[in-house]
Protein backbone atom coordinates (compact mmCIF):
# COMPACT_ATOMS: atom_id res chain seq x y z
CA UNK A 1 0.00 0.00 0.00
CA UNK A 2 1.32 3.50 -0.94
CA UNK A 3 0.94 4.37 2.77
CA UNK A 4 3.57 7.67 1.96
CA UNK A 5 1.59 8.59 -1.02
CA UNK A 6 -1.98 8.93 1.70
CA UNK A 7 0.17 10.55 4.32
CA UNK A 8 1.76 13.18 2.30
CA UNK A 9 -2.02 13.48 1.06
CA UNK A 10 -3.43 13.76 4.73
CA UNK A 11 -0.68 16.27 5.56
CA UNK A 12 -1.30 18.22 2.64
CA UNK A 13 -5.02 18.25 3.53
CA UNK A 14 -4.03 19.47 7.10
CA UNK A 15 -2.18 22.30 6.20
CA UNK A 16 -5.56 23.64 4.89
CA UNK A 17 -7.94 25.49 7.50
CA UNK A 18 -11.09 24.63 6.49
CA UNK A 19 -10.33 20.81 6.13
CA UNK A 20 -9.66 19.53 9.47
CA UNK A 21 -10.31 21.17 12.48
CA UNK A 22 -11.03 20.49 16.17
CA UNK A 23 -13.25 16.89 17.31
CA UNK A 24 -17.06 18.04 18.18
CA UNK A 25 -17.55 15.21 20.33
CA UNK A 26 -21.93 15.96 20.74
CA UNK A 27 -24.43 13.61 19.47
CA UNK A 28 -24.44 13.33 15.70
CA UNK A 29 -27.62 14.53 14.18
CA UNK A 30 -28.04 11.92 11.68
CA UNK A 31 -27.89 9.04 14.33
CA UNK A 32 -28.15 8.86 17.82
CA UNK A 33 -26.14 6.25 19.54
CA UNK A 34 -29.40 3.96 20.21
CA UNK A 35 -29.96 3.81 16.51
CA UNK A 36 -26.20 2.70 15.92
CA UNK A 37 -26.66 0.39 18.56
CA UNK A 38 -29.50 -1.23 16.22
CA UNK A 39 -27.90 -1.24 13.25
CA UNK A 40 -27.88 -4.63 11.37
CA UNK A 41 -24.89 -7.09 12.35
CA UNK A 42 -24.26 -9.24 9.31
CA UNK A 43 -20.92 -11.42 8.89
CA UNK A 44 -19.85 -10.60 5.41
CA UNK A 45 -18.19 -12.78 2.70
CA UNK A 46 -14.05 -11.98 2.42
CA UNK A 47 -13.00 -11.42 -0.97
CA UNK A 48 -11.61 -15.36 -1.20
CA UNK A 49 -15.22 -16.74 -0.49
CA UNK A 50 -14.85 -17.19 2.97
CA UNK A 51 -16.55 -15.78 6.57
CA UNK A 52 -14.55 -14.86 9.56
CA UNK A 53 -17.36 -13.37 11.34
CA UNK A 54 -18.23 -9.50 12.02
CA UNK A 55 -16.27 -6.75 10.23
CA UNK A 56 -14.63 -4.87 13.41
CA UNK A 57 -12.57 -2.21 11.27
CA UNK A 58 -12.80 -1.41 7.24
CA UNK A 59 -11.52 1.22 5.79
CA UNK A 60 -12.08 2.34 2.09
CA UNK A 61 -10.03 4.91 0.20
CA UNK A 62 -11.94 6.00 -2.63
CA UNK A 63 -10.70 7.19 -6.35
CA UNK A 64 -10.51 10.84 -7.41
CA UNK A 65 -9.84 12.70 -10.58
CA UNK A 66 -5.99 12.60 -10.33
CA UNK A 67 -3.42 9.27 -8.72
CA UNK A 68 -5.58 9.28 -5.07
CA UNK A 69 -4.14 5.60 -3.86
CA UNK A 70 -7.88 3.48 -4.22
CA UNK A 71 -7.78 0.29 -1.84
CA UNK A 72 -9.97 -1.12 0.57
CA UNK A 73 -9.10 -3.01 4.08
CA UNK A 74 -11.13 -4.91 6.82
CA UNK A 75 -10.43 -6.64 9.79
CA UNK A 76 -12.07 -9.01 11.10
CA UNK A 77 -12.82 -10.13 14.69
CA UNK A 78 -11.23 -13.62 14.09
CA UNK A 79 -8.22 -11.83 13.48
CA UNK A 80 -8.32 -11.90 10.24
CA UNK A 81 -7.03 -8.93 7.91
CA UNK A 82 -7.81 -8.61 3.83
CA UNK A 83 -7.05 -6.11 1.42
CA UNK A 84 -7.80 -4.97 -2.03
CA UNK A 85 -5.92 -3.19 -4.36
CA UNK A 86 -7.62 -1.42 -7.06
CA UNK A 87 -5.14 1.33 -7.82
CA UNK A 88 -2.36 3.68 -7.41
CA UNK A 89 -1.09 1.79 -4.67
CA UNK A 90 2.04 -0.93 -3.97
CA UNK A 91 -0.10 -4.24 -3.99
CA UNK A 92 -3.09 -4.61 -6.71
CA UNK A 93 -5.30 -7.59 -6.28
CA UNK A 94 -6.51 -9.42 -3.10
CA UNK A 95 -4.07 -10.20 0.12
CA UNK A 96 -4.74 -11.78 3.33
CA UNK A 97 -2.81 -11.73 6.83
CA UNK A 98 -3.20 -12.25 10.35
CA UNK A 99 -2.99 -9.76 13.10
CA UNK A 100 -3.75 -10.51 17.12
CA UNK A 101 -6.80 -9.52 18.11
CA UNK A 102 -5.48 -6.58 20.24
CA UNK A 103 -4.07 -5.03 17.59
CA UNK A 104 -7.89 -4.65 15.97
CA UNK A 105 -9.20 -4.15 19.78
CA UNK A 106 -6.63 -1.54 20.39
CA UNK A 107 -7.92 0.73 17.43
CA UNK A 108 -11.61 0.12 18.26
CA UNK A 109 -10.58 1.72 21.69
CA UNK A 110 -8.86 4.22 19.78
CA UNK A 111 -12.16 5.35 17.82
CA UNK A 112 -14.05 5.27 20.91
CA UNK A 113 -11.52 7.54 22.92
CA UNK A 114 -11.85 9.86 20.30
CA UNK A 115 -15.74 10.12 20.74
CA UNK A 116 -16.05 8.25 16.79
CA UNK A 117 -19.34 6.77 17.77
CA UNK A 118 -21.01 10.89 18.54
CA UNK A 119 -19.30 12.12 14.80
CA UNK A 120 -21.42 13.07 12.47
CA UNK A 121 -21.79 10.76 9.70
CA UNK A 122 -20.02 12.71 7.01
CA UNK A 123 -17.65 15.61 6.50
CA UNK A 124 -18.09 18.23 5.82
CA UNK A 125 -21.28 17.99 7.49
CA UNK A 126 -22.80 20.77 4.81
CA UNK A 127 -22.34 19.32 1.20
CA UNK A 128 -21.95 23.05 -0.08
CA UNK A 129 -18.72 22.87 1.78
CA UNK A 130 -16.97 19.72 -0.24
CA UNK A 131 -13.83 20.45 -2.35
CA UNK A 132 -14.36 18.43 -5.52
CA UNK A 133 -10.62 17.56 -5.62
CA UNK A 134 -10.44 15.17 -2.60
CA UNK A 135 -10.77 11.49 -2.17
CA UNK A 136 -12.89 10.42 -0.33
CA UNK A 137 -12.70 7.74 2.39
CA UNK A 138 -14.93 5.98 4.35
CA UNK A 139 -14.16 4.18 7.87
CA UNK A 140 -16.26 2.31 9.78
CA UNK A 141 -15.80 0.52 13.25
CA UNK A 142 -17.54 -2.03 15.58
CA UNK A 143 -17.10 -1.74 19.07
CA UNK A 144 -18.99 -3.74 21.44
CA UNK A 145 -22.58 -3.48 20.24
CA UNK A 146 -21.48 0.11 18.99
CA UNK A 147 -21.72 0.10 14.80
CA UNK A 148 -20.94 3.40 13.15
CA UNK A 149 -19.61 4.29 9.63
CA UNK A 150 -18.16 7.78 8.87
CA UNK A 151 -17.40 8.99 5.23
CA UNK A 152 -14.73 12.22 5.10
CA UNK A 153 -13.64 14.03 2.22
CA UNK A 154 -12.40 17.61 3.64
CA UNK A 155 -13.39 20.32 7.26
CA UNK A 156 -12.75 16.77 9.41
CA UNK A 157 -12.00 16.52 12.62
CA UNK A 158 -7.64 15.95 13.25
CA UNK A 159 -8.47 13.54 15.52
CA UNK A 160 -10.38 11.40 12.52
CA UNK A 161 -6.76 11.69 10.36
CA UNK A 162 -4.87 10.29 13.15
CA UNK A 163 -7.18 7.11 13.90
CA UNK A 164 -6.82 6.69 9.19
CA UNK A 165 -2.95 6.93 9.70
CA UNK A 166 -2.61 4.34 12.38
CA UNK A 167 -5.03 2.23 10.55
CA UNK A 168 -2.90 2.69 7.66
CA UNK A 169 0.46 2.03 10.06
CA UNK A 170 -0.98 -1.26 11.53
CA UNK A 171 -1.83 -2.27 7.94
CA UNK A 172 1.36 -1.73 7.02
CA UNK A 173 2.64 -4.10 9.71
CA UNK A 174 1.10 -6.82 8.43
CA UNK A 175 2.54 -10.00 6.23
CA UNK A 176 -0.02 -10.50 3.26
CA UNK A 177 -0.16 -13.01 1.21
CA UNK A 178 -1.88 -12.93 -2.49
CA UNK A 179 -5.12 -14.43 -3.12
CA UNK A 180 -5.03 -17.02 -5.59
CA UNK A 181 -8.28 -17.00 -7.64
CA UNK A 182 -9.83 -17.65 -11.06
CA UNK A 183 -8.81 -14.59 -12.97
CA UNK A 184 -12.43 -12.34 -12.76
CA UNK A 185 -11.07 -8.93 -13.78
CA UNK A 186 -12.63 -7.51 -16.43
CA UNK A 187 -9.19 -6.76 -17.97
CA UNK A 188 -8.00 -10.35 -17.23
CA UNK A 189 -7.73 -12.96 -20.26
CA UNK A 190 -8.98 -16.20 -20.31
CA UNK A 191 -8.91 -18.94 -22.87
CA UNK A 192 -10.90 -21.19 -21.21
CA UNK A 193 -14.01 -18.61 -21.50
CA UNK A 194 -13.49 -17.58 -24.99
CA UNK A 195 -12.75 -13.89 -25.62
CA UNK A 196 -13.04 -11.01 -23.87
CA UNK A 197 -16.12 -8.36 -26.01
CA UNK A 198 -17.70 -7.06 -23.48
CA UNK A 199 -17.34 -5.28 -19.65
CA UNK A 200 -19.17 -3.27 -17.65
CA UNK A 201 -17.47 -1.73 -14.29
CA UNK A 202 -19.62 0.29 -11.89
CA UNK A 203 -17.53 2.20 -9.19
CA UNK A 204 -18.59 3.49 -5.23
CA UNK A 205 -19.72 6.58 -4.69
CA UNK A 206 -20.36 8.74 -1.24
CA UNK A 207 -23.48 6.82 -0.52
CA UNK A 208 -24.87 3.75 -1.05
CA UNK A 209 -24.30 3.31 -5.11
CA UNK A 210 -24.19 -0.52 -6.54
CA UNK A 211 -20.65 -1.52 -6.82
CA UNK A 212 -19.65 -4.36 -9.12
CA UNK A 213 -17.71 -5.39 -12.51
CA UNK A 214 -18.79 -7.88 -14.75
CA UNK A 215 -17.32 -9.30 -18.03
CA UNK A 216 -19.08 -11.39 -21.18
CA UNK A 217 -16.73 -13.61 -23.53
CA UNK A 218 -18.14 -14.79 -26.66
CA UNK A 219 -18.70 -18.09 -26.15
CA UNK A 220 -21.47 -17.53 -23.35
CA UNK A 221 -19.25 -16.82 -19.52
CA UNK A 222 -19.56 -14.39 -17.64
CA UNK A 223 -17.26 -13.43 -14.81
CA UNK A 224 -19.17 -11.36 -12.30
CA UNK A 225 -17.94 -9.96 -8.83
CA UNK A 226 -20.17 -7.70 -6.58
CA UNK A 227 -18.48 -5.62 -4.05
CA UNK A 228 -21.15 -3.73 -2.18
CA UNK A 229 -24.66 -2.60 -2.13
CA UNK A 230 -25.59 -5.30 -4.78
CA UNK A 231 -27.49 -8.36 -4.90
CA UNK A 232 -25.03 -11.12 -4.99
CA UNK A 233 -21.93 -10.64 -3.14
CA UNK A 234 -18.36 -12.33 -4.16
CA UNK A 235 -16.85 -13.87 -7.36
CA UNK A 236 -19.18 -15.77 -9.81
CA UNK A 237 -18.63 -17.52 -12.63
CA UNK A 238 -22.08 -17.47 -14.67
CA UNK A 239 -23.39 -18.92 -18.21
CA UNK A 240 -25.76 -17.60 -20.63
CA UNK A 241 -26.50 -18.16 -24.42
CA UNK A 242 -23.71 -16.97 -27.00
CA UNK A 243 -26.01 -15.20 -29.14
CA UNK A 244 -27.10 -12.76 -25.98
CA UNK A 245 -23.84 -11.66 -25.60
CA UNK A 246 -23.56 -11.05 -29.16
CA UNK A 247 -26.90 -8.92 -29.38
CA UNK A 248 -25.34 -6.86 -26.80
CA UNK A 249 -22.32 -6.01 -28.69
CA UNK A 250 -24.37 -5.57 -32.20
CA UNK A 251 -26.71 -3.33 -29.95
CA UNK A 252 -23.54 -1.34 -29.29
CA UNK A 253 -22.96 -0.67 -32.77
CA UNK A 254 -26.52 0.14 -33.57
CA UNK A 255 -26.60 3.10 -31.28
CA UNK A 256 -23.45 4.62 -32.27
CA UNK A 257 -21.18 3.50 -29.57
CA UNK A 258 -17.97 3.29 -31.07
CA UNK A 259 -18.87 7.04 -32.25
CA UNK A 260 -19.31 8.51 -28.99
CA UNK A 261 -17.10 10.22 -26.73
CA UNK A 262 -14.73 8.57 -24.37
CA UNK A 263 -16.28 10.15 -21.22
CA UNK A 264 -18.94 12.33 -20.40
CA UNK A 265 -19.02 14.80 -18.88
CA UNK A 266 -17.09 15.25 -22.10
CA UNK A 267 -15.92 18.73 -20.26
CA UNK A 268 -14.27 17.78 -16.97
CA UNK A 269 -15.23 21.02 -14.98
CA UNK A 270 -19.04 19.51 -15.12
CA UNK A 271 -18.32 16.52 -13.31
CA UNK A 272 -20.08 15.81 -10.23
CA UNK A 273 -18.14 14.84 -7.13
CA UNK A 274 -20.76 12.38 -5.46
CA UNK A 275 -21.91 10.41 -8.50
CA UNK A 276 -20.68 7.08 -9.27
CA UNK A 277 -18.89 5.71 -12.60
CA UNK A 278 -20.03 3.25 -14.89
CA UNK A 279 -17.30 2.10 -17.59
CA UNK A 280 -18.22 0.19 -20.66
CA UNK A 281 -16.10 -1.71 -23.08
CA UNK A 282 -17.31 -3.29 -26.24
CA UNK A 283 -15.28 -5.14 -28.60
CA UNK A 284 -17.37 -6.02 -32.21
CA UNK A 285 -15.00 -7.83 -34.56
CA UNK A 286 -11.89 -5.49 -34.84
CA UNK A 287 -13.52 -2.64 -33.20
CA UNK A 288 -13.23 -1.44 -30.33
CA UNK A 289 -13.93 1.29 -27.28
CA UNK A 290 -14.52 2.19 -23.87
CA UNK A 291 -16.57 5.17 -22.58
CA UNK A 292 -16.46 6.38 -18.72
CA UNK A 293 -19.52 8.32 -18.12
CA UNK A 294 -20.74 10.04 -14.69
CA UNK A 295 -23.61 12.65 -15.84
CA UNK A 296 -24.47 14.14 -18.78
CA UNK A 297 -24.74 11.02 -20.68
CA UNK A 298 -26.87 10.66 -23.63
CA UNK A 299 -29.90 8.91 -23.09
CA UNK A 300 -29.40 6.25 -25.95
CA UNK A 301 -26.70 5.23 -23.34
CA UNK A 302 -28.48 5.19 -20.53
CA UNK A 303 -30.73 2.75 -21.97
CA UNK A 304 -27.92 0.77 -22.93
CA UNK A 305 -26.10 0.46 -19.44
CA UNK A 306 -30.03 -0.75 -18.19
CA UNK A 307 -29.90 -3.52 -20.96
CA UNK A 308 -26.68 -4.98 -19.93
CA UNK A 309 -27.87 -4.67 -16.26
CA UNK A 310 -30.76 -6.70 -17.31
CA UNK A 311 -29.08 -8.88 -18.71
CA UNK A 312 -27.50 -9.34 -15.73
CA UNK A 313 -30.00 -9.66 -13.72
CA UNK A 314 -31.61 -12.50 -15.35
CA UNK A 315 -28.75 -14.80 -14.55
CA UNK A 316 -28.72 -17.87 -12.21
CA UNK A 317 -26.81 -16.71 -9.17
CA UNK A 318 -25.34 -20.02 -7.07
CA UNK A 319 -25.68 -19.63 -3.60
CA UNK A 320 -22.87 -18.28 -1.92
CA UNK A 321 -21.90 -21.30 1.28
Amino acid sequence: MNTTHFLLLLLTIGMLSSCTRKAAVTKSKNATTEEIKQQKSTPEYAPDGTLHGLVMIALDRMPCHGTCPWDRVVFYEDGAVYYTGHKYVDKIGDFKAKTPLETTQNLATQAKKIGFFQMENQYPVDPAQKVADFPMTRISIRKGNLNKTITIQNDFPQELANLVKDIVAATEKLHFQKINKAPESVEAPNNDHGTLILTIKRTPCYGSCPWYEASFYDNGTILYKGEKYVDHIGSFTLQTKPEIVRALTNKAQKIGFFKMEANYPVNPAHKVTDLPTTTIMVKNGRTGKTITMQNEIPPVLIEYTKEIEGTLMRLDYPEKK
